[in-house]
């Protein structure tokens, strides 16, 4: 944990997974990737190989020469290609700025089928998991859950989709055919999962043949490119079909964007042709292999050379080229001819070797050191033996420095994803600390996969890049897979769940409603009486949590607690229950607790803000605070009935002033509260103003949670009753603004709607289906 003495500090990053497209990745979908430390690349073509341009023969360009374990310069991909017995092998290096950053495999013994899209039979159909399994042709059948059905299969049922989906029985019948795409590989025994929302992903767009949306990648950043983007994208694809602008399209002429779509909807119609006169099942379409999809993904004018060892595959590269009509990438695709390994003249051997070290070391004499669990990451910083310095300052900072360099790098060799803890050496000055936070975050913009970051001293959000706080991070991460199209804007939604079942119940009640956001009471929320966590469940939990791809959750505390109550005896219970709800969320790994603040009794207003404060500061002194750093208490506004303490933005933020500012302390926003307590947020207008007052009274920084509930009351009518979304006093209209305001769309969504049936259906899955049909991209 570093050096004797020194105090850390541990920013967090979340590690997302690829965008849908992502079949076209043609790395492992896994969290990890399989490894092969040594294999030397293959020696290449003999003597007489025909190599390109005037460094025929000889090493290409950027290349250091012929001594083993030099380094390129510059950014390059370099490709392997060993024939045997058994088949073809290959291995991609991603090399950027002279340094080995992501490497690709690929091997006969496992092939890829993520990306294939086939024409499939219905073999068996689960209602009760709200799924059904899809024979492909293939040694496993693929897994559709009901949320991976297209909205045409839908309408072809009689079904209308912005209604919410079906029950699964209602719509897939054993013996029917219809088209499905790999989606993820199968890992372990577990079958492989499919999709009927098809994409082909193409050099600047990924065509949804069945989806009607536009959608613009996440790292085009310049909003008059983004809006040419979008306005070409309508132009193109017809009613019913959608498209997403990946990166490489920033800056394309128009000519060449409508040459990409000419030949995805050609393929698209090939597959439908195919799927008219194929038995079921059949292959309709194979995703290209791993060196054609990174030409197509990664070989862009930032790429100096692309250097490959065979010749077959340096010829079928650039016969690629010319299909994608890239023919001035050409001249920098270089053949290998040398008699070393290609992987071990440019030192990828040795690169990739180090990064599957626990310690790995760094130029200065220090060290990081990598521990991976099913929860998260742990990245520990260490000073080492850096004596290159005169004085300790010095050397912690150019450890830190050089960490943060060497830390993203490390992320995307070893296909990182999820939760990553960074604990940094600590640093007496604070400039020193805004440059190794900004070192961080200038390389980790590197990776196309996005990374949240935290800084555990401005607190969750006080540092976000996005707008509002952005979503709250620390949560147990998703293992993604890395994609090789855009990263699009994902929305964490969920809703309360109850615990009748024990905690694993709950991650079975996510699974079946495809949520990725949950909140949970504890406890039996209206008694005093905790029972004692079985540390064998908590394990299952967080377990089945990461594979359930839960990425956010909240407890939320008893509706016994009274924080602003004069009266001693119940106020000191109600602490006494707060720090042992933060302990309960510790333990569960869950980040955040909120709580309702309580009635003042009739004491009045300022006496209610007080005791809520005092309490805040009390909770400050706990062992249970100080032993859960991670876990944060969010704030949430109430509808303003009676007594109750919380009504408004002011005195939630004078609780959070007097409480000393933590940054530990959040808000939670319940729109239905909010719209009983005189806040218009049903109207553009009157939710522009809404949050203008939240910025001034506490800041955007600290709101880190959405309650989405309609009301069943009227406008400011002080009443707290929840409704459906769009069937209260709020309307449809209104939470279609609030899910995509750009300050609002990145933070979790939790329904408290009410549960049971509606329209003869799971309440819970009408209003899920209802949200995510308000979101656009």
């Amino acid at each position: 944990m570093g050096s004797p003495g020194d105090r850390h500090r541990h920013p967090l990053l979340r590690r997302c997974g690829g965008e849908r497209g992502g079949a076209a990745h043609p790395a492992s979908t896994s969290r990890r990737t399989e490894v092969r430390p040594g294999a030397a690349g293959g020696a290449g073509p003999g003597p007489g190989t025909p190599g390109t341009g005037p460094h025929r023969g000889r090493a290409p360009p950027g290349s250091p020469g012929r001594k083993e374990g030099r380094t390129l310069r510059g950014n390059h991909i370099l490709v392997n290609v060993q024939r045997g017995p058994s088949g073809v092998r290959k291995r991609v290096a991603i090399v950027e700025e002279g340094r080995l950053v992501e490497i690709y495999f690929e091997c006969p013994e496992r092939p890829r089928i993520v990306g294939n899209i086939y024409k499939g039979k219905v073999e068996t159909v689960l209602a009760g998991l709200g799924a059904a399994f899809v024979n492909v042709g293939e040694k496993q059948s693929l897994f559709l859950s009901q949320h991976e059905i297209n909205d045409a299969i839908l309408i072809s049922k009689g079904f209308e989709p912005w209604k919410g989906t079906p029950p699964i029985q209602k719509v897939l019948k054993p013996g029917q055919t219809l088209i499905i795409q790999v989606r993820r590989e199968g890992i372990g025994t577990k079958n492989p999962q499919g999709t009927t929302k098809i994409s082909l992903p193409g050099r600047y767009w990924v065509f949804l043949p069945k989806e009607d949306r536009v959608a613009i990648s996440r790292r085009i950043t310049d909003p008059n490119e983004a809006k040419r983007l979008r306005q070409i994208a309508h132009e193109l694809k017809a009613p019913g079909e959608g498209l997403i602008a990946r990166t490489a399209a920033a800056g394309v002429p128009k000519e060449d964007l409508e040459r990409d779509f000419k030949f995805l909807l050609g393929t698209w119609k090939g597959i439908e042709d195919m799927a008219a006169k194929a038995p079921a099942p059949s292959l309709l379409y194979r995703n290209p292999d791993l060196v054609k999809s990174i030409v197509r993904d990664r070989f862009t004018e930032e790429v100096q050379s692309l250097i490959v060892d065979d010749e077959g595959e340096y010829r079928e590269i650039l016969n690629y080229l010319h299909y994608l009509h890239l023919d001035r990438l050409k001249p920098r695709v270089k053949l290998y001819r040398g008699n070393m390994p290609l992987f071990v003249r440019y030192d990828i051997e040795r690169q990739f070797r180090e990064a599957l070290q626990r310690r790995v070391p760094l130029k200065g004499g220090g060290f990081i050191t990598i521990d991976e669990t099913e929860a998260l990451t742990a990245i520990d910083v260490n000073t080492g033996k850096d004596i290159r310095h005169k004085n300790q300052e010095a050397a912690i900072l150019n450890t830190n420095l050089e960490a943060a360099v060497e830390i993203p790098r490390q992320l995307r060799l070893r296909k990182l994803s999820g939760i990553i803890i960074v604990d940094f050496v600590d640093m007496a000055s604070k400039a020193d600390e805004r440059k190794v936070i900004e070192r961080l975050k200038q390389e980790l913009r590197k990776d196309r996969v996005p990374a949240d970051f935290i800084d555990d001293e401005t607190g969750p959000g006080g540092d976000h890049p996005q707008a509002g706080g952005g979503v709250p991070l620390g949560d147990v991460g998703v293992p993604g897979g890395r994609g090789l199209v855009p990263e699009v804007e994902r929305l964490l939604l969920g809703c309360h769940l109850s615990i009748a079942k024990g905690f694993t119940g709950v991650i079975a009640e996510a699974r079946r409603l495809g949520i990725n956001a949950v909140q949970i009471f504890s406890h039996s929320a209206r008694s005093w009486k905790l029972r004692t966590l079985d540390p064998g469940e908590v394990g299952r939990f967080r377990e089945q949590r990461v594979h359930a791809g839960v990425e956010y959750m909240v407890v939320h505390t008893s509706y016994l607690l009274n924080l602003a109550s004069p009266d001693d005896e119940l106020w000191e219970r109600s602490l006494s229950s707060l720090r042992e709800e933060i302990r309960r969320a510790g333990e569960l790994g869950i980040r955040d607790v909120v709580t309702h603040l309580g009635s003042h009794k009739g004491a009045g207003p300022e006496v209610g803000i007080g005791r809520v404060a005092e309490a805040l500061r009390r909770l400050q002194d706990s062992p249970e605070w100080h032993h859960y750093p991670e876990v944060r208490l969010l704030l949430e506004i109430t509808a303003g009935s009676g007594d109750t303490v919380g009504t408004d933005f002011w005195e939630l933020g004078e609780i959070i002033q007097l409480a000393g500012k933590h940054p530990r302390f959040g808000i939670c926003l319940d729109t239905c509260h909010a719209f009983a307590a005189g806040y218009p947020i049903h109207t553009p207008g009157g939710l522009r103003e809404t949050l203008q007052e939240l910025e001034r009274e506490i800041g955007l920084e600290r709101l880190w949670l959405v309650h989405l509930n309609d009301s069943a009351y009227p406008f400011a009518s002080r009443r707290d009753r929840h409704a459906h979304i769009g069937r209260g006093h709020m309307g449809l209209p209104a939470f279609r603004r609030i899910v995509n305001h750009r300050l609002l769309r990145d933070l979790p969504f939790i329904l408290e709607t009410p549960k049971g049936e509606l329209a003869g259906r799971d309440a819970d899955v009408v209003n899920l289906e209802l949200v995510r049909s308000l979101r656009k991209d």
